[in-house]
């Protein structure tokens, strides 16, 4: 089932980041997330991969997953933790250069925290 599957991809990118194999278990936690319902274990799935994929300073592909993060945390209803997940997009993205996407994952998390029902862009 994609349910065994998503957990045993988990499994995988656990060992893989013990291993300090950072971009390799990014991409096996972004394999199991894709493959799971929407709920939780998505969204914990995409925000490891987002700071596995910080640490190998890949800072494009960090930013793409906790702004998937962020999306799979509203569709679950989870305002605080989609806000977070856009602020540390955000970060990654001050980092890189990119003021204006910086600024742009500010105003979704304000938006978030002030009323908690930012959907989806």
């Amino acid at each position: 089932s994609r349910a065994v599957r998503a957990r045993a991809l988990h499994r995988q990118g656990e060992e893989a980041q013990h291993a300090s194999r950072w971009r390799e278990a990014a991409a096996l936690h972004t394999r199991a997330a894709a493959l799971q319902d929407v709920d939780t274990a998505a969204f914990h799935c995409l925000e490891l991969a987002g700071n596995l994929l910080y640490h190998a300073s890949d800072l494009r592909g960090a930013r793409r997953a906790m702004d998937a993060a962020a999306v799979r945390a509203l569709m679950v209803g989870d305002a605080a933790r989609a806000a977070d997940a856009y602020l540390k997009a955000g970060s990654v993205a001050r980092q890189a250069g990119d003021t204006a996407g910086a600024d742009a994952y500010a105003r979704r998390a304000d938006r978030l925290i002030a009323t908690g029902t930012l959907t989806p862009a």
